[in-house]
């Protein structure tokens, strides 16, 4: 027993060390130990089924286990488990404060999951119904540029009454993420392979088409052109979240000041290069709307350049 009191109290003095993001789980002899940051900023949850208890990043892991969730482990939180029950759980950290980084919800999290009390589908749909708001546009259908400009769409078409449509075929073999391939991909390729517009679908057709965000801008002109390949008479970009500027330094390996499009072009800007007839992009405004918490529950680094830890001198 007090080999393990004494794990315990070596962890609490090691995690105040640790600065950033970070959802931990330990195994440690015959405990499992599930540890969030001070700021919650990446998210960690406990479930059960019938014969465990189960940590998870997020709760839709607990349907896949025959699961259901009992709750979020809080920021600066720790929950000991052994067989059969939690043991312990408590706060390690001093003044802790939740500070959820946004990009779980715009596109890192799968729709089914809930994070800190909130739905990430519902982010998505909310999302979009406010673009439809902000960036109104005369367009015949509007379409999600798959799988992550999903569900925008449909919030897009409900508040802007513009019939919702699939019109891009995503190519069901091919499995990888463009936003999470190596530097040097040639991510305008890799739309190739992965998107097929529906020549029925959007010809002779003004296309309204949703993503949850733009990086580097390497993606969005191939699948603009594509669109116009198949007789796409206007194509309008809306976008899900406000143009990221800023790199991510807690946990998400995002692009140098650089790469970042948005870093050194405009809106206009970045419409002329992705050759789109228009963009919006939604506001910082209508993102904390959407996500249904407070802004100081939130970390918007990546578009506003402050951050719940500042980040390296070095960097």
């Amino acid at each position: 027993t007090s080999k393990k009191k004494e794990f315990l109290e070596a962890l609490c003095d090691v995690l105040p060390r640790l600065r950033g993001a970070f959802s931990l789980v330990i195994l440690y002899r015959d405990k499992v130990i599930g540890v969030r940051d001070k700021y919650g900023i990446r998210p960690l949850c406990l479930g059960r089924n019938e014969a465990s208890f189960i940590i998870a990043s997020e709760s839709c892991a607990f349907h896949t286990l025959q699961g259901r969730f009992l709750f979020d482990v809080k920021p600066g939180e720790i929950v000991v488990l052994d067989k059969n029950r939690i043991e312990k759980q408590f706060i390690w950290a001093e003044n802790p404060e939740l500070r959820l980084c946004i990009f779980e919800l715009i596109y890192f999290a799968r729709p089914a999951s809930i994070i800190d009390g909130q739905s990430v589908y519902y982010y998505r749909k909310k999302a979009g119904e406010i673009l439809a708001k902000e960036h109104p546009v005369e367009a015949d259908i509007v379409m999600a540029v798959p799988a992550s400009g999903g569900i925008y769409d449909l919030g897009f078409s409900q508040a802007s009454g513009i019939p919702l449509e699939i019109g891009i075929d995503r190519n069901r073999y091919f499995a990888n993420r463009t936003f999470l391939a190596e530097r040097g991909t040639d991510r305008a390729s890799l739309q190739r392979i992965k998107l097929h517009p529906l020549r029925k679908v959007v010809h002779n057709k003004r296309v309204v088409i949703t993503e949850d965000s733009i990086i580097r801008g390497s993606v969005s002109p191939a699948v603009v052109a594509m669109l116009r390949e198949e007789g796409a008479t206007e194509v309008h970009l809306r976008v899900g979240s406000s143009p990221i500027c800023h790199p991510c330094y807690c946990g998400i390996d995002m692009p140098t000041h650089s790469e970042l499009i948005a870093s050194s072009l405009d809106t206009e800007g970045v419409r002329k290069y992705i050759q789109a007839d228009s963009l919006g992009y939604l506001s910082i405004e209508g993102m904390i709307e959407a996500s249904g918490f407070k802004k100081k529950d939130l970390d918007l680094g990546c578009f506003t350049g402050r951050y719940p830890v500042p980040p390296p001198k070095s960097v």
